[in-house]
């Protein structure tokens, strides 16, 4: 029998190598952590041998090629790390614009002053803190915030002032978003949870100032008078901590009359 070979064929055929991360495909990170778990087992391995069977010179061997590869590991994680880090102002950048779009519809005059935009965290984590801080901002705008009639009556500046801060503290990045406005009154927020329902009479007598700011993280909890395009739009402070939270984060809230702080602090 005799066999033919077509060259044309063979050439169509003939292509680079290509590579591409695909949905299925495993990240380097997710490798670079496997390539963790592994060195601390082969660590863990050599001590059982030289229980078992005494110093000797491959034992050794093992334990100084073991010694080499947490260092090479170690190194690979870091650069790793390194290639996922993104200054958070790929965030920042959006909110001026937001905000003085906002205000100007709201009747408002507000200033955004960002500080820290250099900061930098883990590019998944940009993903999903975008949202959560939209709303903080917006919130901010609608709720913290006077109008300028209102602050001109109460000797303030009329422009409202609402800082977006970040920064490093130690293996975390802390997040603050800080307005100039009315602050938040805690008799208004036990008395609005008991009229929704959300806490009896009894239970927001029992909570202290500091504890009572904690009720606008309840679910359905809202202190907008209407349904607007901006408030009572059933997205809730309670959305917000929980993708905080999804990110192994914490989100406290701190205000005295003139003045709101909110500090989202990101673990990793």
């Amino acid at each position: 029998m005799h066999k033919t070979e077509d060259k044309d064929v063979s050439k169509k055929t003939k292509t680079r190598p290509r590579y591409a991360w695909t949905a299925a495909s495993r990240h380097p990170a997710d490798l670079a952590g496997e390539l963790v778990i592994n060195k601390a087992r082969f660590v863990q391995i050599g001590d059982q041998l030289e229980k078992a069977f005494g110093k000797s010179s491959n034992i050794s061997l093992m334990h100084e090629t073991v010694t080499h590869l947490m260092r090479i590991t170690n190194e690979l994680q870091e650069g790793i790390m390194q290639l996922r880090m993104v200054a958070i102002d790929q965030v920042f950048s959006k909110f001026p614009r937001i905000v003085r779009d906002t205000s100007r519809k709201l009747g408002k005059q507000i200033e955004l002053a960002i500080v820290g935009k250099e900061t930098e965290l883990d590019k998944s984590v940009v993903e999903i803190i975008s949202d959560p801080l939209m709303h903080l901002i917006r919130n901010a705008v609608d709720h913290g915030i006077e109008t300028t009639e209102e602050r001109r009556k109460l000797g303030k500046n009329v422009t409202g002032i609402i800082t977006l801060r970040a920064y490093h503290q130690g293996s975390s990045i802390v997040i603050e978003i800080e307005d100039d406005g009315k602050g938040l009154d805690a008799g208004m927020l036990r008395r609005k949870a008991c009229e929704k329902g959300l806490l009896t009479e009894k239970e927001a007598a029992n909570l202290g100032d500091r504890e009572a700011m904690n009720i606008i993280f309840l679910p359905g909890f809202s202190t907008a008078a209407q349904v607007s395009d901006l408030s009572g739009r059933g997205v809730g402070m309670d959305v917000v901590r929980r993708n905080v939270e999804q990110l192994n984060g914490v989100i406290d809230i701190a205000s005295e009359v003139g003045k709101v702080p909110v500090s989202l602090s990101s673990c990793h």
